[in-house]
């Protein structure tokens, strides 16, 4: 903000430094790229990221313009003016649909909450071309009719907002099965665990300076490497000690836990893995749970971020992905990857 604002300022004060042509500043930023009246902010910059140069032919003079064009796609004008008038039209018929959606909702809920024989009724053409199942047992209950990550789609009758983190989502019918719905439960909260565990243990040695994570690994496949933990030499850190030791352990511990039929005891064992007393308050004990499984889900997202970070830019780590954006977002974010370099500005 404050270069943005002491760029204008000189601008106003000293305008024939620009113009000038031994400015160094006139030779290296075409004079183009800001708005005639030098000291106004709007001018200057793209409203929808400030500090981005705003194309010269969107002056903010048209309604919502914002100086939103990455593809400079209305260069040309008649295709400017044609692209606001699609955008308009457009426009209209998405609030139409929403709204029409929004109405059949509104509808059918208050429609099964009055005539909720209408649905059970065996004549009723109604009940034999929408099986009664996708709906909940409490028809007046909008919570038992739609799932809470989608308002509108129905919640499927097996993800009944009983279990921590339940929000009735899973599109592929995963769930349907009773024995697996209780083991992809478990399976879910193992991995965010493992998640929560693994994405800490990749940012912090970076930010440390220890390296990144992609390049921790590398000694693996140096015959007879040694592995290192924060720059120091591991124990029994050849790969095949390691190895073995990994099978083991994982092997006991995966036993142990099979041993276990009491499904709740299996993910919230207690005990020695309670140390703090957690889950003797009941209520708070689920809050807990709900907890868990949002980090847990929010590593699993960011582990599979920190994935695709270093298929798209081999070798590089997280923090440094991110120094990288943040030093020029316009030119260093996804849509380098996704888009193709011959149709970028």
């Amino acid at each position: 903000m404050a270069a943005n604002t002491l760029m204008s300022s000189a601008i106003t004060a000293f305008p024939s430094l620009l113009s000038s042509s031994k400015s160094r500043f006139a030779s290296a930023v075409p004079i183009s790229s800001f708005a005639t009246n030098a000291s106004s902010r709007f001018s200057m910059t793209a409203d929808w990221m400030p500090g981005q140069p705003r194309p010269p032919y969107l002056d903010g003079s048209a309604p919502g313009d914002f100086g939103f064009d990455p593809l400079r796609l209305g260069e040309v004008p008649e295709n400017l003016e044609r692209f606001k008038e699609s955008e308009l039209i457009h426009c209209r018929w998405a609030m139409l649909a929403v709204s029409q959606t929004m109405a059949a909702n509104t509808l059918m809920s208050s429609a099964i909450t009055a005539f909720p024989s209408l649905l059970s009724s065996s004549k009723s053409r109604f009940a034999s071309a929408v099986p009664i199942s996708s709906f909940a047992t409490n028809a007046s209950s909008r919570f038992s009719m739609t799932a809470d990550w989608m308002p509108g789609q129905p919640r499927p009758p097996y993800l009944d907002g009983s279990a921590p983190g339940d929000f009735g989502f899973d599109p592929l019918r995963l769930g349907e099965v009773p024995e697996n719905l209780e083991r992809f439960k478990e399976s879910e909260l193992i991995h965010c665990r493992w998640a929560m565990l693994a994405v800490p243990g990749i940012l912090v040695p970076e930010a440390l300076g220890l390296g990144n994570w992609v390049k921790a690994q590398e000694w693996a496949a140096v015959p007879g490497g040694q592995a290192t933990y924060l720059g120091n030499p591991v124990p029994w850190g050849t790969l095949p000690t390691i190895l073995v030791i990994e099978f083991l352990a994982i092997s006991f511990v995966e036993h142990q836990r099979s041993m276990e039929k009491d499904p709740e005891k299996k993910k919230y064992p207690g005990g020695a893995f309670d140390p703090l007393g957690y889950s003797k308050d009941p209520k708070a004990f689920h809050e807990y749970k709900v907890k868990e499984l949002k980090n847990g889900r929010l590593a699993l997202l960011a582990f599979v971020g920190f994935c695709v970070q270093q298929s798209a830019y081999p070798g590089t780590g997280p923090l440094e992905n991110l120094a990288t954006h943040l030093a020029d977002p316009w030119h260093n974010n996804i849509g380098n990857i996704i888009i193709p370099q011959s149709i970028l500005p």
